[in-house]
């Protein structure tokens, strides 16, 4: 076993994980939770640390002829021994490094924009089929006339009045029309 007390680290800014700071001595330095534990480190451990920055400021992605950028890269030509970062765990990366147990993990999401489709009036319309839609107004209908069969056999007030029943029929109809757009309707307690 090699023993080592000196170890070179590839750092970035990563808040607030990690804050790079440039030393009177006009060295690297970190501060923030990982500043703290490469102290305790250092303290216990009797390891010295030296810290490096990306000439490119990046984490490390793979280019075409395979080798990589920022940290990764630094790693893979053997310019630092540890990097620290919030690092994807890929296949490419794992062929030039060796990633420890994860310290932090983080629940990070893919954002895109919002479709640029344009969003007419009548585009609710466009949710269904013409002929889904057709079985839909003439079950209304149907249910406005058995609405209303059904209260003129309850309701002794409507008697044989042609107004009243169209009247009805159209309550009916809208109440449907309210249900079908979210609306709502009003309980009547007419049984």
């Amino acid at each position: 076993m090699i023993e080592v007390s000196h170890l070179r680290v590839a750092v970035e800014d990563w808040v607030p994980w990690v804050n790079v700071e440039i030393t009177d001595e006009n060295r690297l330095s970190i501060t923030g939770p990982m500043g703290l534990v490469f102290d305790h480190l250092s303290k216990s451990l009797g390891l010295s640390f030296s810290y490096v920055r990306p000439f490119d400021h990046k984490w490390g992605s793979m280019s075409s002829n395979g080798s990589f950028s920022g940290m990764i890269g630094m790693l893979q030509r053997n310019e630092v021994d540890i990097a620290v970062g919030p690092f994807a765990a890929t296949y490419d990366r794992f062929q030039v490094t060796r990633f420890s147990t994860p310290i932090y993990n983080d629940n990070l999401r893919i954002l895109t924009g919002r479709p640029q489709t344009h969003q007419g009036f009548f585009s609710f319309w466009k949710a269904l089929h013409w002929k889904v839609w057709a079985a839909i107004f003439v079950t209304m209908l149907l249910m406005s006339f058995i609405y209303c069969a059904m209260n003129r056999r309850q309701d002794n007030r409507i008697h044989n009045h042609s107004f009243c029943q169209l009247t009805s029929f159209f309550h009916h109809l809208w109440q449907l029309f309210r249900c079908l757009f979210y609306q709502g309707f009003q309980m009547y307690n007419h049984w």
